[in-house]
């Protein structure tokens, strides 16, 4: 991998989580805490059809978005509709991944959502889970 995080998930989970999903051709998925893209990395090589779309919160210095590209190019993968820098918890950022997918709704939403202290971020007063569910 080119583009590594201080949690990046482990491939073979990644893949798991994408099995579990079903992930089936042109399936549109999103990934709400995308971080490196292990999660979308895993759904174009399963099926290179899928339309995926993920939102980081971090900025560069933390998860290099041209690094992920390269992650996605050097595997001759189909790019990701759209990775998006916001909070997945703002209506807005949620708005445009859709957008990024022809306004459509997703068919599977498939996360490694950030849980621990190593992940922590000045944006969120309380912990994601806790957002996510209020969302």
């Amino acid at each position: 991998r080119i583009c590594v995080t201080n949690t990046t998930l482990c491939p073979l989970a990644a893949f798991t989580m994408c099995n579990v999903a079903r992930v089936k051709p042109g399936y549109r998925i999103f990934d709400p805490f995308c971080g490196s893209c292990a999660i979308l990395l895993a759904a174009s090589m399963i099926e290179p059809s899928v339309k995926i779309v993920g939102v980081e919160i971090a900025h560069n210095g933390q998860v290099n978005r041209d690094n992920v590209v390269k992650d996605f190019t050097s595997r001759n993968l189909t790019l990701p509709a759209a990775i998006i820098r916001g909070d997945s918890m703002s209506e807005d950022v949620r708005k445009a991944a859709r957008i990024a997918v022809g306004d459509e709704p997703f068919d599977a939403i498939i996360t490694d959502p950030p849980y621990g202290i190593r992940e922590t971020s000045e944006f969120c007063v309380d912990p994601p889970l806790i957002n996510l569910v209020r969302c």
